[in-house]
């Protein structure tokens, strides 16, 4: 973020200059921290929308490319490598996201805060989301309160998790979440109520959604044939 007001100089003059169409890499999972992909993708945006041009970023994940000093491990051989500020539930959240953008964002605020999030809030709120709603937004969104597999349920049940599990219980889901593992012996290992349902919501849907004769796959298959409308079901 530091060369942002060099970066965008640039933009302005080649704007000024005729220049329409850009585009450019963003590294992340470095040394940066997720927010800075939000900030730098944003800023994008807003040069587009300002100066009436298309920029194209490519969001890409960085990877050693030589065994570091220091490491026990040499992820020049792996795609294991975490940056410092990130973990393994982030990585995945931006990776599903990218997904569904084809691995780009261009121009468009609307594209963008949907993507992305309209706050920084919601960029993260995105960032913990499980990670079938976030490849299939707009179909658990669908669902509303109405359904237990819905975006709003889940987004009810972490809010309540948040504001009243106690330190020990919340720092616990937290790093199983931030862990990405959603195994049953982690989904065992919670006793307390609230934890454990949160945790459900993080069960891998995609073989349900296109498995025949499920819940989900009926839901998805009325989502599909009018997906303009909210499916309402009773609980």
């Amino acid at each position: 973020m530091k060369t942002q007001p060099e970066y965008e100089k640039a933009i302005r003059m080649s704007a000024a200059a005729g220049m329409r169409d850009f585009s450019n890499y963003l590294l992340y999972n470095f040394r940066d921290k997720p927010i800075d992909l939000y900030n730098r993708l944003k800023i994008n945006v807003d040069l587009c929308e300002d100066l009436s041009i298309s920029i194209y970023s490519f969001p890409m994940k960085y990877h050693p490319i030589i065994k570091q000093a220091g490491d026990d491990i040499d992820f020049s051989h792996n795609r294991d490598f975490i940056g410092e500020h990130w973990n393994r539930k982030y990585i995945r959240a931006v990776q599903a996201i990218l997904n569904s953008t084809k691995g780009k964002i261009g121009r468009g605020k609307t594209f963008f805060y949907k993507a992305f999030g309209e706050t920084e809030d919601k960029f993260f709120e995105l960032l913990e989301m499980p990670e079938s709603f976030i490849l299939y937004r707009y179909f658990f969104e669908s669902l509303g309160d109405t359904y237990h597999h819905s975006t709003d349920n889940w987004q009810e049940c972490y809010k309540d998790c948040m504001q009243t599990l106690n330190d020990t219980e919340k720092a616990k889901v937290v790093q199983a979440i931030h862990a990405n593992d959603f195994s049953e012996t982690v989904k065992c290992s919670f006793t307390n109520p609230k934890s454990r349902k949160l945790i459900e919501f993080y069960t891998n849907y995609r073989n349900e959604i296109v498995k025949e004769g499920t819940d989900l796959f009926k839901l998805k298959q009325e989502y599909d044939k009018n997906p303009t409308i909210a499916l309402k079901r009773k609980r």
